[in-house]
């Protein structure tokens, strides 16, 4: 969906223009969130725990190694790819 409203949003469509906004994209640093994953129910926790309150962009995400907004970021991909997109038959 993130990807739609960029479109829609921006005057800027070129590629290397949305892969820069979509790593300047926010997620939660919390740890207080379990994920359903193959194995069952997890609970996922950051290196350092001074990140926890955090909600930073990808891109500090992935320089200063905090796990818990690639964790969320990786759901909404496999949201994305499970679920049948409207109209399409399954």
């Amino acid at each position: 969906r993130w990807g739609i409203d960029y479109l829609v949003a921006s005057r800027d469509r070129d590629l290397s223009a949305m892969l820069q906004a979509a790593m300047e994209r926010r997620y939660s640093a919390s740890p207080y969130e379990s994920f359903f994953t193959g194995g069952g129910l997890h609970t996922f926790n950051n290196f350092r725990k001074e990140d926890n309150g955090r909600r930073p962009m990808l891109l500090e995400a992935l320089r200063e190694s905090i796990n818990l907004p690639f964790v969320r970021l990786l759901r909404d991909l496999i949201r994305h790819a499970i679920y049948p997109k409207a109209g399409r038959k399954v």
